[in-house]
């Protein structure tokens, strides 16, 4: 079996449109924004960077406090369209 290796100029960890609009319909919101901020921590020991989107935040509001606030900067990725 090959091994995979992450190769930390061609990695980033993106958070695709965690807002609070969104997250207040999940079934498991605390659970998946603390697992988030596992990945965040992560991040932060690998030395790798980290994006967020946010789908019309407008509407749907920013990405959630617990997500912000773990964020080394906050400047999201807004985007109109949803694929």
């Amino acid at each position: 079996m090959e091994k995979l290796f992450l190769n930390k100029k061609d990695a980033v960890l993106v958070i695709v449109d965690v807002q609070q609009r969104l997250a207040s319909a999940m079934k498991h919101r605390a659970r998946v924004a603390e697992n988030i901020g596992h990945l965040l921590e992560a991040e932060k020991h690998l030395d790798l960077p980290a994006m967020v989107t946010e789908q019309y935040p407008k509407g749907l509001g920013p990405t959630i406090d617990e997500i912000r606030g773990a964020l080394p900067a906050y400047n999201p990725l807004e985007k109109i369209t949803f694929d």
